[in-house]
């Protein structure tokens, strides 16, 4: 596999633990995330192992119990994405900027309510 691209994603409870330098060490993360698992996984890792150009990466997510402070609410992304690697960021901001403008105007000027009532409709959906 000269010229082959794989891309592994996985999920930790934990926080891991990895200098961005250490190859070695996220190789090893990456070994322990998928040992065990048989079809094409081993192989795989075989490859990763031997690949001389290796990226690795973390995602966070944040989970808040508010988006809103005083008079300024997140939107989007920033208050309520459903995770980095399912995509749809844009029209998740669309969407989400469009139902705080009707709330925020049904509201009649109470922009706490209008947050409310915003992030009550964004949740359920």
């Amino acid at each position: 596999m000269d010229d082959a691209r794989a891309l592994f994603l996985f999920r930790s409870a934990r926080e891991l633990e990895y200098h961005h330098r250490d190859v070695a060490r996220q190789k090893q993360l990456l070994e322990e995330a998928f040992a065990g698992l048989g079809w094409e996984a081993p192989r795989l890792l075989a490859e990763a192992r031997r690949a001389q150009v290796f990226y690795f990466d973390t995602i966070t997510q944040l989970r808040m119990d508010t988006w809103t402070r005083g008079r300024v609410t997140l939107a989007g992304d920033a208050g309520y994405s459903p995770g980095a690697a399912v995509g749809g960021s844009t029209s998740l901001a669309i969407v989400g900027a469009y139902v705080l403008a009707g709330e925020l105007a049904a509201a009649g000027g109470d922009h706490e309510k209008g947050f409310h009532d915003a992030r009550r409709r964004c949740a359920r959906t």
